[in-house]
Protein backbone atom coordinates (compact mmCIF):
# COMPACT_ATOMS: atom_id res chain seq x y z
CA UNK A 1 0.00 0.00 0.00
CA UNK A 2 2.82 2.33 0.80
CA UNK A 3 4.46 1.86 -2.62
CA UNK A 4 1.10 2.67 -4.22
CA UNK A 5 1.00 5.99 -2.35
CA UNK A 6 4.57 6.72 -3.36
CA UNK A 7 3.75 5.87 -6.96
CA UNK A 8 0.74 8.20 -6.95
CA UNK A 9 2.84 10.96 -5.36
CA UNK A 10 5.52 10.49 -8.01
CA UNK A 11 2.88 10.60 -10.76
CA UNK A 12 1.37 13.74 -9.25
CA UNK A 13 4.82 15.35 -9.00
CA UNK A 14 5.55 14.47 -12.64
CA UNK A 15 2.18 15.88 -13.74
CA UNK A 16 2.78 19.09 -11.77
CA UNK A 17 6.26 19.46 -13.25
CA UNK A 18 4.85 18.98 -16.76
CA UNK A 19 2.15 21.59 -16.07
CA UNK A 20 4.77 24.09 -14.81
CA UNK A 21 6.88 23.51 -17.93
CA UNK A 22 3.84 23.95 -20.20
CA UNK A 23 2.81 27.11 -18.38
CA UNK A 24 6.35 28.42 -18.73
CA UNK A 25 6.28 27.75 -22.45
CA UNK A 26 2.93 29.49 -22.79
CA UNK A 27 4.17 32.48 -20.80
CA UNK A 28 6.99 32.83 -23.35
CA UNK A 29 4.53 32.56 -26.23
CA UNK A 30 5.03 36.31 -26.67
CA UNK A 31 8.46 35.92 -28.17
CA UNK A 32 9.69 38.97 -30.01
CA UNK A 33 9.46 38.97 -33.81
CA UNK A 34 12.17 36.78 -35.34
CA UNK A 35 15.11 38.41 -37.06
CA UNK A 36 14.43 38.60 -40.77
CA UNK A 37 10.66 38.25 -40.29
CA UNK A 38 8.36 40.89 -41.67
CA UNK A 39 7.28 43.34 -38.98
CA UNK A 40 3.53 43.40 -38.46
CA UNK A 41 1.36 46.35 -39.41
CA UNK A 42 -0.14 48.20 -36.47
CA UNK A 43 -1.69 51.56 -35.68
CA UNK A 44 -1.16 53.42 -32.41
CA UNK A 45 -2.28 56.98 -31.51
CA UNK A 46 -0.43 59.82 -29.82
CA UNK A 47 -2.08 61.47 -26.77
CA UNK A 48 -4.08 63.73 -29.09
CA UNK A 49 -5.39 60.81 -31.16
CA UNK A 50 -3.10 61.35 -34.17
CA UNK A 51 -2.28 57.83 -35.38
CA UNK A 52 1.04 56.29 -36.30
CA UNK A 53 0.50 53.55 -38.88
CA UNK A 54 3.65 51.44 -39.04
CA UNK A 55 3.03 50.87 -42.76
CA UNK A 56 3.90 54.55 -43.24
CA UNK A 57 7.41 53.78 -41.98
CA UNK A 58 8.18 51.44 -44.89
CA UNK A 59 10.93 52.76 -47.13
CA UNK A 60 12.82 54.04 -44.11
CA UNK A 61 14.47 52.27 -41.20
CA UNK A 62 12.42 52.41 -38.01
CA UNK A 63 13.61 52.13 -34.43
CA UNK A 64 10.71 51.12 -32.18
CA UNK A 65 11.03 51.46 -28.43
CA UNK A 66 8.11 50.11 -26.41
CA UNK A 67 8.05 50.64 -22.65
CA UNK A 68 5.79 51.20 -19.70
CA UNK A 69 6.31 53.40 -16.67
CA UNK A 70 8.31 50.72 -14.82
CA UNK A 71 10.61 49.80 -17.72
CA UNK A 72 11.31 53.30 -19.05
CA UNK A 73 14.72 53.50 -17.36
CA UNK A 74 15.94 50.01 -18.36
CA UNK A 75 17.69 51.21 -21.50
CA UNK A 76 18.76 54.70 -20.48
CA UNK A 77 22.32 54.19 -21.87
CA UNK A 78 20.89 53.23 -25.26
CA UNK A 79 18.55 56.22 -25.29
CA UNK A 80 21.47 58.52 -24.48
CA UNK A 81 23.38 57.11 -27.47
CA UNK A 82 20.34 57.53 -29.71
CA UNK A 83 19.94 61.11 -28.51
CA UNK A 84 23.54 61.77 -29.62
CA UNK A 85 22.88 60.15 -33.00
CA UNK A 86 19.75 62.28 -33.44
CA UNK A 87 21.95 65.37 -33.59
CA UNK A 88 23.09 64.17 -37.03
CA UNK A 89 20.70 65.19 -39.84
CA UNK A 90 21.69 62.06 -41.80
CA UNK A 91 20.44 59.90 -38.93
CA UNK A 92 17.15 61.79 -38.71
CA UNK A 93 16.68 61.36 -42.46
CA UNK A 94 17.51 57.64 -42.41
CA UNK A 95 15.83 56.39 -39.22
CA UNK A 96 12.32 57.01 -37.95
CA UNK A 97 12.07 56.68 -34.18
CA UNK A 98 8.76 55.54 -32.74
CA UNK A 99 8.43 55.59 -28.97
CA UNK A 100 5.36 53.71 -27.78
CA UNK A 101 4.17 53.72 -24.18
CA UNK A 102 2.23 50.79 -22.76
CA UNK A 103 -0.46 52.79 -20.98
CA UNK A 104 -3.05 50.03 -20.86
CA UNK A 105 -3.12 50.31 -17.05
CA UNK A 106 -4.29 53.93 -17.39
CA UNK A 107 -6.91 53.54 -20.11
CA UNK A 108 -9.92 54.07 -17.88
CA UNK A 109 -11.41 57.11 -16.24
CA UNK A 110 -10.06 59.09 -14.35
CA UNK A 111 -6.49 58.02 -15.18
CA UNK A 112 -6.47 58.43 -18.96
CA UNK A 113 -6.52 62.23 -19.00
CA UNK A 114 -3.62 62.45 -16.55
CA UNK A 115 -1.67 59.87 -18.56
CA UNK A 116 -2.24 61.82 -21.79
CA UNK A 117 -1.01 65.02 -20.13
CA UNK A 118 2.09 63.29 -18.77
CA UNK A 119 2.91 61.75 -22.15
CA UNK A 120 2.46 65.10 -23.92
CA UNK A 121 4.93 66.65 -21.46
CA UNK A 122 7.42 63.80 -21.90
CA UNK A 123 7.11 64.08 -25.68
CA UNK A 124 7.95 67.79 -25.50
CA UNK A 125 10.91 67.17 -23.19
CA UNK A 126 12.27 64.32 -25.32
CA UNK A 127 11.62 66.07 -28.62
CA UNK A 128 9.98 62.94 -30.03
CA UNK A 129 6.35 61.88 -30.29
CA UNK A 130 5.36 59.21 -27.81
CA UNK A 131 2.45 57.06 -28.92
CA UNK A 132 -0.03 55.41 -26.54
CA UNK A 133 -0.90 51.72 -26.54
CA UNK A 134 -4.15 52.04 -24.57
CA UNK A 135 -5.43 48.51 -25.07
CA UNK A 136 -2.25 46.45 -25.55
CA UNK A 137 -3.05 45.84 -29.24
CA UNK A 138 0.33 47.18 -30.40
CA UNK A 139 2.12 44.99 -27.83
CA UNK A 140 0.22 41.92 -29.01
CA UNK A 141 0.76 42.69 -32.72
CA UNK A 142 4.51 42.91 -32.22
CA UNK A 143 4.66 40.14 -29.59
CA UNK A 144 6.32 42.49 -27.11
CA UNK A 145 6.93 41.81 -23.45
CA UNK A 146 4.90 43.67 -20.87
CA UNK A 147 6.95 45.24 -18.07
CA UNK A 148 10.17 45.29 -20.12
CA UNK A 149 11.81 47.78 -22.42
CA UNK A 150 11.40 46.38 -25.96
CA UNK A 151 13.69 47.59 -28.74
CA UNK A 152 13.24 46.73 -32.41
CA UNK A 153 14.99 47.93 -35.55
CA UNK A 154 12.99 47.47 -38.73
CA UNK A 155 14.64 47.69 -42.16
CA UNK A 156 13.18 49.89 -44.92
CA UNK A 157 11.69 46.75 -46.51
CA UNK A 158 9.88 45.87 -43.26
CA UNK A 159 12.18 43.08 -42.07
CA UNK A 160 13.17 42.89 -38.41
CA UNK A 161 16.92 43.57 -38.07
CA UNK A 162 17.10 43.66 -34.26
CA UNK A 163 14.74 42.68 -31.45
CA UNK A 164 15.43 42.57 -27.72
CA UNK A 165 13.53 42.94 -24.48
CA UNK A 166 14.81 44.08 -21.10
CA UNK A 167 18.00 45.96 -20.29
CA UNK A 168 20.35 45.59 -23.26
CA UNK A 169 23.81 44.30 -22.50
CA UNK A 170 26.77 46.30 -23.82
CA UNK A 171 27.28 43.93 -26.78
CA UNK A 172 23.59 44.23 -27.72
CA UNK A 173 23.78 48.04 -27.60
CA UNK A 174 26.94 47.98 -29.71
CA UNK A 175 25.31 45.65 -32.23
CA UNK A 176 22.21 47.86 -32.47
CA UNK A 177 24.25 51.05 -32.80
CA UNK A 178 26.29 49.37 -35.56
CA UNK A 179 23.09 48.41 -37.37
CA UNK A 180 21.84 51.98 -37.02
CA UNK A 181 25.12 53.31 -38.47
CA UNK A 182 24.70 50.98 -41.45
CA UNK A 183 21.17 52.29 -42.02
CA UNK A 184 22.61 55.80 -42.21
CA UNK A 185 25.44 54.75 -44.54
CA UNK A 186 23.08 52.79 -46.83
CA UNK A 187 20.78 55.72 -47.35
Amino acid sequence: MRSSSLSRAASLTTALAAAVILLGLQADAHALPALGARAPDAVVPDPDGKPLDTRALRGRSALLIYEDERSASQNAPLKASIEELAQDARYRAAVAVAAVADVSAYAGWPFRGSAEDAIRARSRDAGVAIYCDWDGAFRRAYQLHSGLSNVLLIAPDGRVLFAAAGPLRQEQRSRLLGLLARQIDNR
